[in-house]
């Protein structure tokens, strides 16, 4: 995404993106407004992320305490604090926190229109519906929540007034929709495309969606690493997931017993996504659906104080609240476990840093496939340390830019020399990483750069490379899949 955005000018951000890339046309702008401004940095890339999810934790707070009353609103924000994917997904440059941030304000705008019905509030969520699609892909399901929810409103309320202005404004976003659809279509067409597995097509797949919802909420072992080893069929986060789904069941009745607009509002956005989902138009894997998140937060915290206030016996009370924080220790732990996995610089400046001030001349450098766009990425930024820059100065690394393509692996570099070698995809496997070993130079410095791999394919091809040769020095970064690896060898 920050090689589509510092390439690009503004203009060329509207088509379709390169390396299998999509976002919505509004976040691209003000991504690359940002680099124009302040530098093509991470932090700058960051900002405005980092700014929508503070915001959305604000918006949230609004709309919490619109719906739930006293210690169920305090305990929504909690729980939305809590979401893993919400903080690991805060300061990554993506559009994620947007999702959240432009479903939250939908909810509030809507919320006052049922509660007042004046034509400022209809107005202003007229606009916001018209901006949202701009910033959030997945504000399309929320729209039609708001819309529908609001037609609904007015039929049973036999507002005439009301009606019509909801028709009017139904009308205007869905013709700004297949405008923005035949302007930036085909990048979204692209990731539907290589995405076929991620929708709803059998049974398999609708479970796997279950799962996402849990990896959004934080309550799977996938994503917490409880119960992991412990030989227990029932472990915290099993539990964690079920109490989750009991206070959802639980607090989706209640809501729609007692607030049904305030109740269908949250739910339909999920309801819409799954029959888009079904049509192959929308993945649900857990980040495409973090707008989700507060739905899931409100209706917990619902089913929470409703069997809180229900449990007579202080030993049933007692277990209510052991079961909610069995759901919080199972957040909190996928909180840090989000928290971990972002990285300031992804690894490679660190990499590159020590390139720069350790190979020799005559060394050659191996990247493989994926590491090149973090390379590309610094060696362009103007945002790299002192060292960095001096080496790229010096060209050190002697490459060029490769215009890119919308295949995921395509390459961003290429480089006229042997001296450094930059691996094309050739597959998931090992297979492609063995061919490009076996002519690597033998007498000769060779350092392996390595991104992403899991770690026992990170120690499978480490030995593969130790029978052939001699490990002079490494480098590595921490983490289940490691950001990057640095191995020098001699051969």
């Amino acid at each position: 995404m920050a090689l589509n955005v510092e390439r690009r000018s503004a203009a060329r951000l509207t088509g379709e993106l390169d390396w299998n890339q999509a976002a919505p046309l509004a976040f691209l702008e003000l991504e690359k407004a940002m680099t124009v401004l302040f530098g093509t940095s991470e932090y700058v890339l960051r900002f405005a992320p980092l700014v929508a999810s503070l915001v959305a934790l604000v918006v949230f707070t609004r709309v919490a305490l619109k719906i739930l009353d006293g210690l169920a609103a305090v305990v929504a924000v909690f729980v939305f604090a809590g979401v893993a994917l919400v903080t690991s997904y805060a300061a990554v440059a993506k559009p994620y926190s947007f999702d959240v941030l432009i479903a939250l304000v939908l909810y509030l705008l809507t919320l006052r229109v049922l509660r007042t019905g004046n034509s400022y509030a209809i107005a202003a969520l007229t606009i916001m519906g018209i901006i949202a699609p701009l910033f959030s892909f997945a504000s399309v399901f929320v729209v039609a929540a708001c819309g529908t929810i609001l037609l609904l409103h007015a039929f049973f309320s036999g507002s005439r007034r009301t009606l019509v202005a909801v028709v009017t404004a139904s009308g205007i976003w869905l013709t700004l929709l297949l405008i923005l659809y035949e302007f930036h279509g085909r990048t979204t067409s692209q990731i539907r495309r290589s995405l076929p597995h991620e929708t709803i097509t059998s049974f398999g797949s609708a479970r796997d969606a279950v799962g996402s919802l849990r990896q959004v909420l934080g309550v799977s072992a996938h994503t917490n690493h409880l119960g992991y080893g412990n030989g227990l069929g029932f472990s915290v986060a099993t539990a964690a997931a079920v109490f989750a789904a009991l206070f959802i069941i639980v607090g989706t009745y209640q809501l729609l017993r007692h607030q049904w607009r305030a109740g269908a509002l949250l739910l339909l956005p999920g309801i819409y996504a799954s029959i888009g989902s079904a049509a192959s138009w929308y993945p649900l894997f857990p980040r495409a659906i973090l707008f989700l998140a507060p739905t899931l937060a409100i209706l917990i915290a619902a089913g929470f104080c409703a069997l809180l206030a229900q449990a007579g016996h202080f030993g049933v009370r007692i277990l209510v609240i052991g079961m909610f924080v069995t759901v919080s220790v199972a957040q909190i732990a996928s909180t840090v476990n989000g928290i971990e996995a972002v990285r300031e610089d992804e690894g490679m400046k660190p990499v590159m840093s020590l390139l720069a001030g350790e190979q020799e001349d005559d060394d050659t450098v191996y990247l493989d496939f994926a590491s090149q766009y973090t390379f590309a990425y610094y060696i362009q930024c103007g945002c790299a340390d002192a060292k960095i820059a001096r080496a790229t100065h010096e060209r050190l690394w002697d490459v060029t830019s490769v215009p890119g393509s919308p295949d995921q692996w395509a390459p961003a570099l290429r480089s006229p020399t042997n001296r450094l070698r930059i691996a094309n995809f050739r597959g998931y496997g090992l297979d492609g990483y063995y061919a490009d070993f076996a002519r690597l130079p033998r007498n000769e410095r060779v350092w392996v750069v390595l991104a992403g791999l899991r770690p026992e394919q990170r120690r499978t091809l480490a030995a593969w490379l130790d029978r052939r040769g001699e490990r002079l020095a490494e480098h590595h970064e921490s983490g289940d899949v490691m950001a990057i690896s640095a191995l020098l060898y001699k051969f």
